[in-house]
């Protein structure tokens, strides 16, 4: 009678060194993962960050800077582009200047300089037209009341004095000059010079406004980013 050989008992060392070695993997594998998702959730929100900051601040100076170019730069030139070329002569030069202060508010000391009101009479479209002298567009915008020729403000008052009887005995040695006149307008004002030229103005327009496009256009692609990053995490989440 034979009897039944005892079956060999199954080796399961090599299952359980296979089974070790993956779960060794899956957990280096999720460490990783939670580690390099660390990562890229700090960084990416440094970043997003960062961007919003820099944005908002180049969208701010930029409106801040342009606010001001307009009332410095592009309101002066297109008053000033009224005046036309033309040519004046000398009229008269009243005696009597007055003092009056500097347009420097902000000092509690502000010198004085006389205040010199010239004549002139110009030409346009062969008729002669008399007007007030003024030198630039901004003693016009500052000292039009007054009829100021021309504004110094030196720290010193006898500065001043000087400066403004200099510009009396030049004006007095030619008296045949290139100005510039707004005839179409029936105005009775003339500027010796022009002080803003179109590049200026381009320059004071463009680039402020180039700024703050760009720095909107990034805050919009930066926000709808951080949207979708958003959305696309919480989706993530529901799966």
């Amino acid at each position: 009678m034979l009897l039944p050989q005892d079956e060999p008992a199954p080796d399961y060392s090599g299952s359980r060194r296979s089974y070790a070695r993956r779960e060794a993997i899956s957990s280096r594998g999720a460490h990783y993962s939670a580690f390099e998702q660390f990562v890229d959730t700090v960084c990416t929100g440094i970043l997003i960050k960062t961007v919003y900051i820099v944005c908002l601040t180049t969208l701010t100076m930029s409106l801040i800077i342009e606010c001001i170019l307009i009332s410095l730069v592009i309101l002066p030139y297109l008053h000033e582009s009224y005046f036309e070329e033309s040519t004046c002569y000398l009229h008269y030069i009243e005696p009597d200047m007055p003092m009056l202060k500097c347009e420097n508010k902000c000092s509690k000391d502000r010198s004085q300089f006389p205040c010199l009101k010239v004549h002139i009479i110009y030409e346009w479209e062969n008729q002669n037209h008399s007007a007030k002298l003024f030198d630039t567009i901004g003693t016009h915008e500052n000292y039009k009341k007054h009829g100021c020729v021309t504004s110094t403000c030196h720290r010193r008052t006898e500065d001043n004095r000087y400066v403004v009887d200099l510009f009396r005995m030049r004006l007095l040695s030619r008296t045949k000059f290139r100005c510039y006149v707004s005839g179409k307008f029936r105005s009775h004002e003339a500027l010796m010079d022009k002080f803003h030229r179109p590049h200026t103005i381009f320059h004071s327009a463009f680039w402020p406004g180039l700024i703050f496009v760009v720095s909107l256009v990034l805050l919009l692609m930066t926000l709808f980013f951080h949207r979708y990053r958003a959305w696309k995490h919480h989706s993530i989440l529901l799966d």
